[in-house]
C-alpha cells in the first residue's frame, strides 16, 4: 500500500477526524460517484461535476473565502489658516 500526503484545510481535518478509520472507504465512494457522473456526462469538468452533486444535495462545497482587504486610510485633508483643535478649544473658552 502506498501512502499520499495531501494539504487540507484545518475546518475539513476538523470534519473528517471522526472518520479516520474509515477515510479509505470515503475515498472509494467519492471516487465511484466522480465516475458514475462522467459516465452520464463525459464530457462534465469535475468542477461541474461537483456542482452538480451540490445541486443534488448529495455534496456541501465549501464557500471561497475572500482574501482579506487591506483597510486604507483616507487622505487627509489640508486646509489653509489654524488647526481645527485650536479653533474648538477657543469655542469652548468663549463659552
Amino acid at each position: 500500500m502506498q501512502q499520499v500526503m495531501l494539504e487540507i484545510p484545518d475546518e475539513l481535518v476538523a470534519e473528517l477526524t471522526p472518520y479516520r478509520e474509515h477515510l479509505l472507504d470515503l475515498l472509494r465512494l467519492g471516487l465511484a460517484e466522480q465516475r458514475r457522473m462522467q459516465a452520464v456526462q463525459p464530457s462534465a469538468t469535475l468542477d461541474q461535476l461537483l456542482q452538480q452533486m451540490a445541486d443534488e444535495g448529495k455534496l456541501i462545497r465549501p464557500k471561497p473565502t475572500q482574501p482579506r482587504q487591506q483597510q486604507t486610510r483616507p487622505d487627509l485633508i489640508h486646509s489653509a489658516g489654524k488647526p481645527v483643535s485650536e479653533i474648538v478649544i477657543e469655542q469652548r473658552n468663549r463659552d
